[in-house]
């Protein structure tokens, strides 16, 4: 039987001058912080986390925003999300990531979703997310919401 601890899931809504995604990891079911709104943004950035950004217009549409972010992501010299957000929200933000770990032998998706307006990736947070089971990148995706525009949003992930 294959488990893990629900890990992380780093998104980034490229509206640069305030970032977050709300939503959650629901399948597989994730452990939470007790007394925490889980759909809650981790941390704030903006285009000053890094020099590569500079001369990018992030103030428009969110899918104009999500192509300026990945046109100017090369520049910045992070190999992942995960390197770029650690230092602004360590860890697995809510979650709980010595929690029971969960049977996956069976998965090959992990879900994302927004209850209150009903969407996996909120329609105005366009921009890239990945997913980290421990120290392993298991997907990333440079617009997550245009990638994945179902409710909840169903993500294909190598769980071996």
């Amino acid at each position: 039987m294959k488990t893990f601890a629900v890990s992380c899931v780093i998104v980034l809504a490229t509206l640069f001058g305030c970032a977050n995604a709300h939503g959650y990891i629901s399948h597989p079911k994730a452990t939470y912080k007790p007394n925490t709104v889980y759909t809650t943004y981790n941390g704030v950035t903006s285009a000053n986390v890094n020099r590569g950004f500079a001369g990018g217009i992030y103030n428009h549409e969110p899918v104009n925003n999500a192509k300026q972010f990945a046109e100017h992501w090369k520049a910045t010299g992070y190999k992942s999300l995960r390197d770029m957000i650690d230092p602004i929200s360590p860890g697995c933000g809510n979650t709980i990531d010595t929690a029971t770990p969960v049977d996956v032998s069976s998965y090959t998706d992990m879900w994302w979703q927004n209850d209150e307006y009903k969407e996996g990736f909120l329609n105005s947070h366009h921009g890239p997310c990945e997913g980290w089971i421990d120290n392993k990148m298991v997907f990333h995706y440079d617009d997550c919401v245009a990638e994945f525009p179902s409710y909840p949003a169903k993500i294909p992930t190598d769980y071996s």
